[in-house]
């Protein structure tokens, strides 16, 4: 029974690692602990074990181990093209670096918006595995009722720092995708694209224990990677309390009335632009609009990913 239990944890290990290299993800040990394929917790295998069976693998030429890092050695030399990026992780680590130099210029500003209670990083810049092109994903949780406001605020601001994505300019610029309402952080679309995105989100600003939150409220995703255990992140990413006039001045504005007629407004405007670059959204687009959250994915990745996933597995099968 014991040995049947380390086949099939073998075989699940074998599938993490293709999944890992199918999204070009340098894994390490314990990131092949949180998001082991099963589909049952009691199925985790432990660190000392994962570690065993990723000892053999190396020694069957399945898995190489480089820098910390573990990578699947396909059987296929078309394959071999796509986990290229593996054994340049040098140079995707420096362009990460700089894309994060980026977020964190426009977090310092963005942090004294009061409307605003998190902002976090997500996509490939989470992820550690951006191209040069790639722009920067942020995920922001805003005060009730205000995400448009939010929104519109934050675009004008970023506009200014020159670091707002735009048909023409995406390096290194930031992309607002994603805005969620403090009362409802729940995603829309619960697929396993989704989670493993979740469950590397970077918090650059965490009030009200935002983070803890969003875990709390799409626990449903926690089926796609059972073994994941979420960190504690928001007892360590706390924001500096900002004391000044100006600051509790703005969050007495906000919580005003008047202000959501203000809200009316950019949400029209919004909504609007959104609907007039509707054409360039792929039929499996992802598009949602309301109170409670914005989600913007005209050419989602989700699909494509699973398809690729596939398609590596099927290469590999003969090892199975």
């Amino acid at each position: 029974m014991k040995s049947s239990t380390q086949s099939k944890n073998l075989t699940r290990l074998c599938k993490t690692l293709i999944y890992l290299g199918s999204r070009n993800y340098a894994a390490t040990l314990l990131d092949l602990r949180n998001f082991f394929l099963t589909k049952q917790p009691k199925q985790c295998p432990s660190l000392l074990s994962l570690n065993h069976m990723l000892e053999f693998l190396i020694k069957q030429g399945k898995v190489k181990f480089y820098s910390g890092f573990y990578f699947w050695i396909p059987n296929s030399s078309k394959l071999e093209k796509n986990f290229n990026a593996y054994f340049n992780y040098s140079q995707v680590s420096q362009i990460t670096r700089n894309k994060l130099n980026s977020a964190l210029k426009a977090a310092r500003w963005l942090k004294h918006l009061p409307c605003l209670y998190f902002i976090g990083i997500s996509g490939t810049v989470a992820t550690k595995n951006p191209n040069q092109t790639s722009d920067i994903d942020f995920l922001i949780v805003a005060k009730n009722n205000r995400i448009w406001t939010a929104r519109l605020l934050v675009s004008i601001l970023l506009f200014v720092l020159g670091l707002k994505k735009t048909q023409r300019c995406k390096n290194n610029k930031i992309c607002l995708n994603l805005f969620m309402n403090y009362s409802m952080p729940q995603f829309k679309f619960p697929d396993r694209y989704t989670a493993f995105e979740l469950f590397h989100i970077v918090p650059l600003l965490n009030r009200r224990r935002t983070l803890a939150k969003l875990f709390e409220a799409n626990q449903q995703l926690q089926h796609f990677f059972p073994c994941f255990h979420p960190y504690l992140l928001d007892n360590f990413w706390q924001p500096k309390k900002i004391n000044s006039f100006t600051f509790r001045l703005l969050d007495a504005v906000f919580n005003l009335k008047v202000f959501d007629l203000f809200e009316f407004l950019a949400a029209r405007i919004q909504i609007l632009k959104i609907k007039i670059g509707l054409k360039q959204i792929q039929s499996n687009g992802q598009i949602y609009w309301g109170k409670d959250a914005l989600i913007f994915y005209p050419k989602p990745k989700s699909l494509s990913t699973e398809k690729k996933f596939k398609k590596f597995l099927n290469a590999e099968k003969k090892f199975f």
